[in-house]
């Protein structure tokens, strides 16, 4: 049997364009994140100020995920995805203009709340296009374009901003959010946008225990978040000071790091997840993540922390599929968009406790400390990955 017979939402018209969406945004994005802190600098920011408007843009972001979930579920998902879209497009045409970094706050704001909108909308999405034994593949499948976007982005845009300046980058952003309307707005034929919502005969929100496996897949979601937040943002000053590193090759770690690692998980993850479980494989891949980042304080080379990361980065990338369809199946079928925004909002919440923990913990006691932190957190998600194995 061919891979396209036995994935059959491979070929799924509104899947494909939802791809070329998430793409799209995903390049647009990451061209500006990764190299976002340098631009606050450049405006006369310190570095505490910096990670100020980074975190104040997170923390609004994490607020709206729930809500924009359940808009979705009243608007439409069509609806919801366009107007995010359009939403991206505005800040980076304003970052040109600003004087000072003070200025950036509210358009980074509401640059953090386009993603908020976009990615717990996309997920329910999927929900209602495919049936319940589908939906891990389908998730596979849309997972590999964010890595991919995030593999050429952040190349993408430190070549732009050193080749021609700040200004053109942030033009060739709001373009590229403007070629990712096209896709959604080919997404016809029905309303909303949704060909046909697909639930199970019987919906799996009404079984017994699946309130607590929904508690259980938020909390993993909070852990994730919360470890690689406690590290993420050190990365670029931890290669500096260690291995003096260029902007150049802290961009190629961060590429190749996160990018090509999460992409590659996704390929074999939809067909791991159905040989040995989705809890299974989530319980496997929270087992290896903790002992990469307690092997990056032995690294002596840019190179092996690099292994370690793609190794910490493509664990966590094999699971987003499995969290996803698990969560999907335990969630109401009319309230997908709420549940896909909680679990959005607790890696984001994660995302945004972690770099001030590890703010804390490089001034207080050192840099390698925050690693040890991560260790720890990951190390809380083992447990918590297999009491959801035991739930199920």
């Amino acid at each position: 049997m061919t891979e396209s017979k036995k994935y059959p939402v491979y070929r799924n018209r509104v899947l494909i364009l939802l791809f070329l969406t998430t793409f799209g945004t995903s390049l647009a994005m990451s061209s500006i994140n990764a190299i976002w802190p340098l631009y606050i600098i450049s405006l006369g920011a310190t570095v505490f100020e910096a990670s100020y408007v980074i975190s104040l843009s997170g923390i609004a972001g994490t607020i709206l995920r729930v809500p924009s979930g359940m808009v979705s579920d009243k608007l439409g998902r069509r609806t919801v995805v366009l107007a995010s879209i359009v939403l991206a497009i505005v800040p980076p045409l304003f970052y040109m203009f600003v004087t000072s970094w003070s200025q950036l706050i509210p358009w980074a704001t509401i640059y953090g709340l386009a993603l908020a909108f976009f990615m717990p909308t996309t997920l329910a999405w999927i929900a209602d296009l495919v049936p319940q034994e589908e939906r891990t593949a389908a998730y596979g499948f849309l997972n590999m374009a964010f890595p991919l976007g995030f593999m050429a982005g952040p190349i993408l845009g430190g070549m732009v901003v050193d080749v021609s300046g700040w200004t053109n980058l942030f033009i060739l952003v709001a373009a590229i959010h403007g070629l990712s309307l096209l896709p959604t707005v080919m997404i016809v034929g029905t309303e909303n946008g949704t060909i046909e919502v697909r639930n199970p005969p019987q919906d799996v929100s009404s079984k017994r225990g699946q309130t607590k496996i929904i508690l259980l897949l938020l909390f993993l979601q909070f852990l994730f978040g919360f470890g690689f937040g406690t590290v993420n943002p050190l990365i670029p000053i931890y290669l500096t000071e260690r291995f003096d590193s260029t902007t150049t090759q802290i961009g190629i770690f961060s590429s190749i790091g996160f990018g090509v690692a999460v992409f590659l998980a996704q390929i074999p993850s939809a067909r791991l997840a159905e040989r040995v479980g989705k809890e299974s494989l989530i319980l496997y891949c929270s087992s290896i993540i903790p002992f990469t980042f307690i092997l990056w304080s032995s690294g002596t080379m840019y190179a092996q922390l690099l292994v370690l990361y793609m190794l910490a980065t493509g664990a966590w990338g094999m699971t987003w599929s499995s969290l996803a369809s698990i969560l999907m199946e335990a969630a109401p079928g009319s309230r997908r968009g709420l549940f896909s925004g909680l679990s959005e909002a607790s890696v984001s919440l994660g995302f945004t406790a972690g770099p001030a923990l590890a703010g804390m913990l490089w001034e207080g006691l050192g840099p390698e400390t925050p690693l040890y932190a991560s260790s720890l957190i990951f190390a809380v998600a083992i447990p918590v990955a297999l009491m959801l194995r035991s739930s199920k």
